[in-house]
């Protein structure tokens, strides 16, 4: 086992966000991805998946200073690590400020949008789950259970009748 770094072989951009290295081990130079990624797309900012698991995704983002993403919500908790920068976490009832090496955790639903003051990286983390259990199962108005199936995007992409709200199948 290295301890004094990472092997050239292990360490690098990854191309296959999918892709696991040996052992199941899966390592990024955060800096050389950020490199790899231009503001060519879209002028203001760019992204990148750089890792996407059954219940993570890692997603690069170069913004340019003065650029904003829109305010949203994520249905997962996220976290917002600034890489390089410096960025500013706006949210309804808090305002976060995020030089380079800070990090904000953002529970699910969380309104919010992120303001570049610098030229920045930030990675998001999103922790990818289900649903609270009182929102997956919902007796609709004919008596059935609905459960709620979502995407890998998140959203629900179907509606799948489990039963009666009595038990029955």
């Amino acid at each position: 086992m290295e301890t004094s770094g990472e092997s050239a072989a292990s360490v690098g951009s990854s191309r296959d966000p999918n892709s696991s290295g040996p052992g199941g081990v899966r390592i990024f130079d955060l800096g050389r991805e950020a490199l790899n990624l231009t503001l060519a797309v879209a002028p203001e900012r760019n992204a990148r998946t750089i890792a996407r698991l059954e219940t993570l995704r890692l997603t690069l983002m170069k913004l340019e200073a003065g650029s904003c993403v829109m305010q949203h919500k994520s249905q997962h908790q996220i976290s917002i690590q600034t890489v390089s920068g410096h960025v500013v976490l706006h949210t309804p009832a808090a305002l976060a400020d995020l030089p380079a090496g800070r990090i904000a955790v953002l529970e699910r639903s969380a309104m919010h949008d992120i303001e570049a003051l610098a030229d920045s990286t930030i990675l998001i983390t999103v922790c990818i789950s289900a649903p609270p259990a009182a929102a997956r199962m919902q007796p609709d108005r004919g008596g059935q259970l609905a459960l709620d199936v979502w995407s890998d995007e998140g959203g629900a992409s179907s509606t799948q009748r489990k039963g009666t709200a009595h038990g029955t199948r």
